[in-house]
Parts: structure tokens; C-alpha cells; sequence
């Protein structure tokens, strides 16, 4: 079954990240700094790149075959824009769940980020999901209100620490049926 191998946007090409494409990933997330810091205070840049092409970071009994990491080209210039990365069948098998959806600063506030959400949840659609999650650092406020635009928006999960303090963190899981 080869569900989403890539796929395209008005303005966008996403190809399938390899390990070629390791340093493309951490200039996202080295751009991302700022809002990587509101999801955790340990940031290791490299190794989490690295983790996203390997699959290093799988859901409980989570096979690496189920794991989509995509990187996103600007179709004019095919200079990389951002990567996504999801699980296919997480929580449930008709579910898939977005691990991340980074893009680079000059790339964002266009309207991109809409175009990939839209043509994944349309091409997982036709494949039988029924719905998308996603976790949000409750800290990353543009974040939340990009899902909750997305439909995102029903709270199926809550984590983090248990007590709140500047330093601690936390996360929400949203949810979107697709039907």
C-alpha cells in the first residue's frame, strides 16, 4: 500500500524526506528556535532532525512504515519551505496524527500551511481516514489558533506538568473528523 508518497499544493511540491535531507530539517527548526523553546527547554536541533527521517519517535507499538516525513519545496525556486511529518493509523487505524508541520519564517503567514492540511486531509480521505490529531504546545498560541482554523478543535487529550510555573509545559491534542 503506498498511501501519500508525496503530493502537491498550489504553491507547494512535498517530497519524501531521506537523510540527504538532514540539514534541511535542522534550518527549519534552527529558524523555529523560538517557537521550539515553548515546547521544551531541552532542544536538541540535530538529533531531532534526524529523528524525523528515521522514525525515531513512533506512537506506543508504532511501525516505521506508517510514518510520512515530507519535505516542502516552493514549486517557483524548489527551495525547501518547511517539512511535515504524520503517522498513519495513530490512535486508531482510520486516524493519522501530525507530528509536526514546520515552516521556515519567511514562508509563513502565506497561507501554505492551509494548502498542505487541506490536500492531505482530501488525498487520507479518499483512502478511508476519518480523522486528524494533532498536539499543540499550549504555550505556542499561533499554533493553536492555525488548528483550531484548520477545525482542529476538538480537545481529545491534555499533558504536561502537573502544576503550573513559567517553565513547566504542557500540550493539547486536537482533533478534526474528517466526515
Amino acid at each position: 500500500m503506498s498511501i501519500l508518497q508525496s503530493f502537491t499544493t498550489e504553491h507547494l511540491i512535498a517530497v519524501k524526506a531521506t537523510d540527504e535531507n538532514v540539514k534541511e530539517i535542522e534550518t527549519v527548526l534552527i529558524e523555529n528556535r523560538e517557537t521550539l523553546l515553548l515546547l521544551s527547554a531541552q532542544l536538541n536541533i540535530e538529533q531531532d532532525a534526524k529523528d524525523h527521517i528515521n522514525c525515531n519517535d513512533l506512537p506506543p507499538n508504532g511501525l516505521p512504515e506508517r510514518v510520512r516525513t515530507f519535505l516542502l519545496l516552493n514549486k517557483e525556486a524548489m527551495k525547501t519551505t518547511g517539512f511535515l511529518s504524520m503517522y498513519l493509523g495513530y490512535p486508531k487505524e482510520q486516524a493519522f496524527y501530525i507530528g509536526s508541520l514546520f515552516f521556515r519564517p519567511s514562508y509563513q503567514r502565506k497561507g501554505y500551511g492551509q494548502e498542505v492540511i487541506k490536500v492531505i486531509e482530501q488525498e487520507l480521505f479518499k483512502e478511508g481516514y476519518i480523522e486528524g490529531r494533532v498536539a499543540v504546545g499550549l504555550k505556542n498560541w499561533s499554533a493553536l489558533r492555525f488548528w483550531s482554523k484548520q477545525g482542529y478543535d476538538k480537545v481529545t487529550k491534555m499533558s504536561g506538568d502537573k502544576k503550573y510555573a513559567p517553565e513547566n509545559f504542557g500540550t493539547i491534542e486536537l482533533c478534526n473528523r474528517l466526515i
